[in-house]
């Protein structure tokens, strides 16, 4: 029951329904399964849709680059599930250019719904304008290799950043991920429980403003570099609690390697951080019951 979509910069074709393409916009608006795979030189997938069911994308080998927009955007949903297709590499890319304020789609791979990644294939994203994958409410990966580029944050969950597993490899010029909110306070968490993290970072490596718990996954986080001037370069930090369970971890961080502004419990893990300021740094309370953590100045 899957509509087919063979992106093509001088015509995409379209075999089912609940999708068409103008020129190189490629639009879908209905719920239901879309499989995807070619090339636009200098366009976009928009998927706006007012259906209460979920929009599942399949990238199965895309190459999609865009000058004046975002190549991928949700504009409305109820949920958008992108599987990445085994054995295959998916690229999209946006370049730097000026909005106006009707359009400002502040990340190449952008959503205003929640937004879940599964599947064994590879997204390499390349933001030249902001942010490298970002979503405005949810935003969950099951698995998947990841490769970014951003002139700005790599990876934003507004409301919510889940990892459950996966390859992550970013370079950014601020955050590498990070999780934020609106008016919710109880929102603005990150929870991870597996997966590879190589992050370098100009700012922090990861960033919830509420929570960060880990329980799982092996971490390689460098940040601040020559360039910026922030003193938020910390390794992982948080605006409120922080929990680490388990995992990996070697920081090499500019300022602080574990920053929080309450309270960090460290309960497993193997942690090696090298920071130019604190190697574990809570405003409020600081509990260690388990774990081994290397600190060098």
């Amino acid at each position: 029951t899957a509509s087919y979509v063979t992106l093509s910069q001088n015509g995409s074709t379209i075999k089912g329904s609940g999708v068409t393409a103008d020129g190189s916009t490629v639009t879908i608006t209905q719920a239901g399964t879309y499989v995807l795979s070619g090339t636009l030189s200098d366009g976009s997938i928009v998927i706006n849709t007012e259906d209460k069911a979920t929009v599942r994308i399949i990238l199965n080998g895309v190459d999609i680059s865009s000058s004046t927009t975002a190549p991928f955007i949700v504009q409305s949903a109820k949920k958008v599930i992108v599987t990445l297709a085994d054995n295959t590499v998916n690229k999209f890319t946006d370049r730097a250019r000026s909005t106006t304020e009707s359009e400002d789609y502040s990340a190449a791979f952008y959503s205003k719904a929640d937004l879940v990644f599964n599947g064994n294939g590879t997204l390499n994203v390349n933001a030249g304008y902001r942010n490298g994958i970002k979503s405005t409410d949810d935003l969950k990966v099951v698995s998947g290799t990841f490769n970014i580029t951003s002139n700005e944050d790599g990876i934003i969950g507004k409301d919510l950043l889940g990892i459950k597993d996966g390859k992550f490899t970013i370079k950014s010029g601020s955050d590498g991920m990070k999780s934020t909110y609106d008016t919710d306070t109880s929102k603005g968490n990150i929870v991870i429980t597996g997966g590879e993290f190589d992050i370098t970072a100009s700012n922090d490596g990861i960033q919830a403003e509420n929570i960060l718990s880990v329980s799982g996954g092996t971490f390689n986080i460098v940040t601040g570099d020559a360039s910026s001037s922030s003193d938020s370069t910390k390794g992982l930090k948080a605006g409120n609690n922080i929990y680490i369970t388990g995992g990996l971890y070697t920081l090499d961080c500019e300022d602080d390697g574990i920053h929080c502004n309450e309270d960090i419990l460290i309960s497993g893990g193997n942690l090696t951080i090298s920071s130019g300021d604190d190697g574990v740094h809570a405003d409020d309370n600081l509990q260690v019951d388990g774990g081994t953590i290397d600190i060098k100045k």
